[in-house]
C-alpha cells in the first residue's frame, strides 16, 4: 500500500533489525555505565534515556502502526544517542531552575 507522496510506508516488523540493534546497543550501555562508581548518576541517566526512548517509540508505533516512516526508523536506531543528549541538558537546568523555585 502506497501513501499519498508514493513511498511504501515501513511496517512494524519491518523494524525487527533495527530494535533488536537498539535493545543491544542500550544493554551495553547500561552494563557500562553502571560499573562506573559515581553513586548512579550515570547509570541513572542512561536508565532514563532508555525510558524516553521506549515510550517515544511506542507513541510513535501506536499512533501510525503500519504506516511508519523512514524517520521513525532512524528513530529507533539512533535515538538513544539523541536522548543521551537531551537527558544531561534538561538535569542541568532543573537543577539551576530548582533553588530558584524553592
Amino acid at each position: 500500500m502506497k501513501t499519498i507522496t508514493g513511498i511504501d510506508p515501513i511496517r512494524l516488523k519491518d523494524l525487527q533489525p533495527a530494535i533488536i540493534n537498539s535493545v543491544i546497543i542500550q544493554a551495553m550501555l547500561l552494563i557500562l555505565g553502571s560499573l562506573i562508581m559515581d553513586t548512579g548518576i550515570i547509570f541513572s541517566t542512561f536508565l532514563y534515556a532508555v525510558i524516553a526512548h521506549w515510550v517515544v517509540f511506542a507513541l510513535i508505533a501506536l499512533q501510525r502502526r503500519n504506516g511508519l516512516t523512514r524517520a521513525d526508523r532512524v528513530l529507533v536506531t539512533w535515538g538513544f544517542a539523541i536522548y543521551l543528549v537531551i537527558m544531561p541538558l534538561l538535569a542541568w537546568i532543573v537543577r539551576i531552575i530548582k533553588p530558584a523555585i524553592s
